[in-house]
């Protein structure tokens, strides 16, 4: 009977490092990753390479970077775009990660493939039911809410039943001992974490004042009025006011921010 193989989804971080040891244990691994519009690429794709190779297993790149743009940049856009607040990792994870990423993996002959989200999963009577992590201050299940069954069906979450501490352990046994402190970046795209920078970018000129309420009164801010969205945090407005803001210019009533 023929070992089952297994993409791994690779990062360069430590919890797709630690899901590739165990999965060698288990069967063929393979490691994947993902071209995207990472403004550091070649930066991790030689951390990425670094790894497969002191782990010994072959390293596949797949670019999706024009079916990112389509379904993930487009979208995280227009949503700012239109006042609304988007969720670039709901919908990337949905769409490309264990949509289009893990098609790629089976058509090079993975069964499974593997992450290293901290979620559980357990199939009851066919159905794949999404519980969090053990270790409650790494859930990440929220991120995987919107997947189906065919896309939980082939994936395997070995981090899920271990805490943080574990992992780091784990790799650390295996001589990698430079992870503790690195955390991969939340929104992948945005260079030094600036929305209003990528919004600028892809729509220069784009911008309207922003008024501090109750006084009205124009406030010095000028990146925008699609740098604050409803249920968006005032930080990436530049000298926020003491009051909170509105812009006038929104194409549909708002919640006054704060």
């Amino acid at each position: 009977m023929s070992r089952q193989k297994t993409g791994i989804a690779m990062s360069g971080g430590v919890d797709s490092t630690a899901c590739a040891l165990l999965l060698q244990k288990q069967g063929e691994v393979e490691g994947f990753f993902m071209r995207l519009h990472q403004p550091d690429f070649e930066k991790q794709k030689e951390r990425v390479k670094s790894i497969a190779e002191k782990l010994s297993i072959k390293l596949n790149i797949i670019d999706l970077r024009n079916e990112f743009e389509e379904k993930v940049l487009d979208y995280f856009t227009s949503h700012y775009f239109k006042g609304l607040t988007p969720n670039p990792c709901v919908v990337c994870n949905r769409e490309i990660k264990f949509g289009l990423f893990f098609d790629r993996m089976m058509g090079h002959g993975m069964d499974m493939a593997a992450t290293g989200h901290y979620a559980n999963l357990v199939c009851i009577d066919g159905i794949y039911h999404l519980y969090c992590g053990t270790d409650r201050s790494k859930d990440q299940s929220y991120f995987l809410s919107r997947l189906d069954q065919r896309q939980l069906s082939r994936v395997i979450f070995p981090l899920g039943g271990m805490e943080k501490e574990q992992t780091y352990r784990l790799v650390e046994e295996h001589g990698f001992d430079d992870f503790r402190g690195i955390e991969s970046q939340d929104v992948c795209f945005l260079e030094g974490g600036k929305i209003s920078c990528f919004l600028e970018k892809r729509a220069p000129g784009n911008f309207t004042m922003v008024q501090s309420l109750p006084a009205r009164e124009k406030s010095s801010v000028n990146t925008g009025a699609f740098s604050a969205t409803q249920s968006a945090s005032e930080k990436d407005l530049v000298s926020p006011a003491a009051t909170p803001f509105m812009s006038p210019h929104l194409t549909q009533p708002r919640a006054v921010l704060s």
